[in-house]
C-alpha cells in the first residue's frame, strides 16, 4: 500500500516472511488479511459459529473466508458473478449466495437460519439485511460503507438483538490487535496452504494503471506494484 520501492516503518510492523512464500504472496499478507483476522476475531473464537462474508470474492472477503474456514466457522458468502462464485469456493465458502439473482434473507434463514458474525464490505448498503439474519449476541464488523456513507440505522431492530458493531480500519487497530493478527496469520500460514489470488501486475512506473485496474472494478484478487 506504500507505492514505494523502500520504505521505512517501525520495527514491530516488519513481520518476517514465512518460508515457502514469496515476496509477490508476502505483498498480499498486510493489510487486507489483518482486515480480515480483525473482523473475524476482534470478538472473539469463531470455532463453531456461522459466519457471513459479504463481498467474498474481493481480497478481504476471500481471505476472511479462509481464516473462519481455519478457525471452525460454518461461512456463508454473498457474491454476484458465477466467476466470482467459484473464487470464494475455492476459498472453502460452504454456501454461496448471488446477491443479483437470489434473496439474500430468505437464502440464509433456509439455509442455517442465521448467523453469528458478520464481515461486512458494505455497511450501509447491506445493513437492513444484517439486521434480519444477525443472531441475537452477534457481531458485525465492516472495513467500508462505499454505497451509503452515511445509512439510516435500524436501531430498534439492532436494539432487540443486543449486537455489537464494530468498524475495522486496520491502520489505526490497537497494537495488542496487531500483535495478535501477526502471531495468528503465521499461524494460519504455517497449518494451512493459503490461496493468494492475483489478478494483475503493473512496474512501480505503471501505479496510474494499477489504480485504474482497481477502480475499474472487474478485477478478481490483488492488483501488484513490482520494483522499477
Amino acid at each position: 500500500g506504500a507505492s514505494a520501492q523502500y520504505i521505512a516503518l517501525p520495527a514491530a510492523l516488519a513481520v518476517p516472511l514465512a518460508d515457502g512464500l514469496s515476496f509477490e504472496q508476502g505483498a498480499c499478507l498486510g493489510i487486507p488479511v489483518m482486515t480480515a483476522h480483525r473482523c473475524l476475531f476482534a470478538d472473539g473464537p469463531v470455532a463453531g459459529k456461522t459466519v457471513l462474508v459479504t463481498g467474498g470474492a474481493g481480497v478481504v472477503g476471500h481471505y476472511a473466508i479462509q481464516l473462519a474456514k481455519w478457525a471452525g466457522a460454518k461461512v456463508v458468502t454473498t457474491v454476484s458473478s458465477n466467476a466470482k462464485a467459484a473464487h470464494a469456493r475455492a476459498a472453502g465458502a460452504d454456501i454461496i449466495i448471488n446477491y443479483r439473482n437470489e434473496n439474500v434473507v430468505e437464502r440464509i434463514r433456509a439455509e442455517v437460519g442465521g448467523v453469528d458474525r458478520i464481515v461486512d464490505v458494505d455497511f450501509g448498503k447491506n445493513l437492513l439485511v444484517s439486521a434480519a439474519v444477525l443472531k441475537p449476541h452477534g457481531a458485525i464488523t465492516c472495513y467500508a460503507s462505499t454505497s451509503v456513507r452515511e445509512p439510516v440505522f435500524p436501531y430498534n431492530d439492532l436494539l432487540r438483538l443486543n449486537i455489537s458493531i464494530r468498524p475495522v480500519f486496520v491502520y489505526t487497530m490497537p497494537d495488542a490487535a496487531k500483535a495478535q493478527a501477526h502471531a495468528d496469520i503465521a499461524r494460519w500460514i504455517k497449518e494451512t496452504k493459503p490461496i493468494f489470488a492475483i489478478a494483475e501486475r503493473f512496474s512501480l512506473a505503471e501505479v496510474v494503471q494499477a489504480h485504474l485496474a482497481v477502480e475499474r472494478g472487474e478485477k478478481i484478487g490483488h492488483v501488484l506494484l513490482t520494483p522499477l
